[in-house]
């Protein structure tokens, strides 16, 4: 898995979730990730956490009880990090 693989939006999506789990201790909501990017709707950010997921980045629980594919943001994880932080995130950060 490598950062060079990630789009300048993917880098920049990756690098507030990062950045929202350090300061918070939890991962961003749809729309707080919205509010980041002034995107109004939370599909625009869907997209980019469906491209990170898939690329292996971050790894989302979905919601078995709304459908089955449905993702919140909040259920954000990445890979590797438990009470430390891969290398790689000081890369997108």
């Amino acid at each position: 898995m490598y950062v060079e693989a990630l789009t300048d939006k993917h880098r920049m999506v990756l690098a507030a979730i990062v950045q929202h789990w350090r300061l918070n201790l939890t991962a961003p909501s749809m729309r707080e990730l919205c509010a980041a990017f002034a995107i109004e709707s939370t599909n625009g950010i869907e997209c980019h956490l469906q491209a990170l997921e898939k690329k292996g980045f971050i790894q989302r629980r979905h919601n078995k009880r709304s459908g089955g594919d449905k993702a919140q943001a909040r259920s954000i994880t990445i890979p590797g990090m438990a009470v430390t932080f891969p290398e790689w995130v000081d890369l997108v950060s």
